[in-house]
């Protein structure tokens, strides 16, 4: 296993002015903002996934019957903290809670670290807390999915339960983990690395195709060819989860596929998108769905070709090496590998960060009694709907194969 070393938030260069804050309630009214947003996302260690256009585009597809609250905090004219925010009601009563998220925190799978210089969390935090908790009266404030160093988890709780007139309760939600890689100078490195087991079935593997299939690995990142290559890669991962009896990713998650073409669009006219691509005889074989952003490479989804020929060559794990070649030619130090486990990760030297949520609780009569009920109707519906009907009986009942239910996503995100 890789040790993994990834960069650290940096600090405000006006830590000692005096911060201020503005709340916006639209992504046009942000738009003023936009290059300070994306560089304090860079300078903070946060993700491609906090970025202005993600945001937006994340809001305009998933933003309905939700209140938007950006809050922008200053150390004088310098942006130093970003809470982008929403509002919504859930449950029904008894159990009804007025909750904050961030946004991007559901439907789309991705991290939710917080673009916040260091020197200027606490008072982020806190005026969050604040604002929130105590001039919107909601219920809790929730942080998250949170993983990597730009988690920052324990801070983020200590902060909570230091405002104990407000807060009632600050804790750490989810069991799951984030996957990344780090990457060293050269592949050659990166094979000894991983070891002799995993070095040599990927040689092997790649020996074999060559030997049988005129092959071709190639990136595909100019903006004209990308929408083009977002259908193949589409009709290649549908192709995949439907030899298993599933829909996979677009097939699952509501409006993922406009979503992500969108994405596709408009930050691969910013140099932001890749396709790492495998041909066998011209023929699209695999291909790995990736973002880049600053030193990082947010390696999005997968997808090969399915079928007896092909799955004794593991072109999963081949295209997943040949991504990280790929991205060490231009010289990113880390990949962001998803969440949830996964053992052929780990066997090509993924390392895997705990991903969780902090949640806040406002201090009040009755609101730690209604997310205990809360939490019981979630689970009751997580059981019913999400483990037995999704997961067992919708693969076997192709009646029951349909998208995700909002409701479900809203209540477990």
């Amino acid at each position: 296993m890789m040790a993994i070393t990834l960069p650290m938030p940096a600090r405000s260069t006006a830590t000692r002015l005096e911060f201020t804050v503005r709340v916006l309630h639209s992504f046009a009214e942000a738009e003023a903002y936009r290059s300070a947003w994306d560089d304090l996302v860079l300078r903070s260690g946060a993700d491609v996934y906090q970025t202005f256009d993600w945001c937006r585009l994340w809001w305009q597809y998933y933003g309905t019957k939700r209140e938007l609250h950006l809050l922008l905090c200053f150390a004088g004219e310098e942006l130093v903290a970003l809470i982008p925010a929403f509002v919504e009601t859930l449950g029904l009563s008894p159990a009804r809670l007025r909750v904050a998220k961030l946004v991007g925190s559901d439907f789309t799978l991705h991290l939710c670290n917080l673009p916040i210089l260091a020197g200027a969390l606490e008072f982020a935090v806190v005026r969050a807390l604040n604002y929130f908790l105590g001039e919107h009266r909601c219920d809790a404030l929730r942080f998250g999915p949170l993983s990597g160093p730009a988690a920052r988890v324990d801070e983020l709780l200590a902060i909570g339960r230091s405002q104990p007139e407000l807060v009632g309760k600050a804790e750490a939600l989810g069991d799951s983990c984030n996957t990344f890689f780090q990457l060293p100078a050269s592949f050659d490195e990166y094979l000894k690395a991983i070891g002799k087991q995993p070095r040599g079935n990927f040689n092997r593997s790649v020996a074999q195709l060559e030997r049988a299939r005129r092959v071709t690995f190639d990136v595909v990142s100019a903006a004209g060819k990308l929408a083009a290559e977002f259908d193949a890669f589409c009709r290649l991962h549908d192709a995949q989860w439907r030899a298993e009896g599933k829909l996979g990713h677009f097939g699952d998650w509501p409006h993922a596929r406009d979503f992500n073409r969108d994405l596709v669009r408009t930050l691969g006219a910013q140099g932001l998108v890749r396709f790492h691509r495998i041909l066998a005889d011209d023929q699209l074989i695999s291909s790995q769905f990736s973002f880049v952003f600053g030193g990082s490479s947010y390696w999005r989804l997968p997808a090969r070709l399915a079928g007896p020929e092909w799955d004794k060559l593991s072109l999963g794990r081949m295209g997943l090496a040949k991504m990280i070649e790929a991205s060490l030619g231009e010289d990113r130090n880390t990949i962001e590998g998803g969440r949830g486990h996964y053992a052929y990760k780990l066997q090509l030297g993924g390392v895997e960060l705990p991903l969780r949520t902090v949640q806040f609780l406002r201090r009040g009569t009755g609101v730690s009694a209604r997310v205990v009920l809360f939490r019981r109707f979630a689970s009751l519906l997580n059981l019913a709907y999400y483990k037995i009907m999704f997961l067992r009986l919708a693969p076997r009942v192709r009646w029951l194969q349909r998208p995700l239910w909002p409701f479900w996503i809203r209540y477990s995100g």
